[in-house]
């Protein structure tokens, strides 16, 4: 292991027995049970409904995305021709954001540059 005096630093090693697996939502999964429920009510804090997630590269697979999607792209945004293409040869059809509510929001947000674009896509999703 190298001395980090010497100006190198070590590299960071494994938990043992670490997992992979994304982090589970303990926040929903407390909401889920009638005594978690009540603690989270008696806190003040929300009981988040547990809300069906879709990865984005299997969205289209099996039937897996929704009827509608609303997009969040600019002009230029070339994920946006693809994602209509997707949609439409799936069945499902894309709408505005401005239109409404929907099961499903796709953000391409490629053209983020700094933190000071995040208050018009917040916006914009609302």
């Amino acid at each position: 292991m190298a001395n980090p005096a010497q100006g190198q630093t070590p590299l960071p090693m494994a938990r043992r027995g670490a997992s992979t697996a994304p982090p589970r939502d303990r926040l929903v999964a407390m909401a889920q049970h009638p005594l978690g429920r009540t603690v989270l009510r008696r806190l003040g804090l929300p009981c988040p409904p547990r809300v069906p997630r879709v990865a984005i590269d299997t969205a289209f697979e099996d039937g897996a995305a929704p009827d509608t999607v609303v997009m969040v792209t600019t002009a230029e945004s070339s994920a946006a021709s693809a994602l209509q293409a997707a949609a439409a040869a799936r069945g499902a059809r894309t709408v505005d954001a401005a239109d409404g509510a929907a099961a499903g929001v796709v953000i391409d947000a490629t053209w983020l540059r700094s933190t000071d674009d995040l208050p018009w896509l917040l916006d914009v999703t609302q």
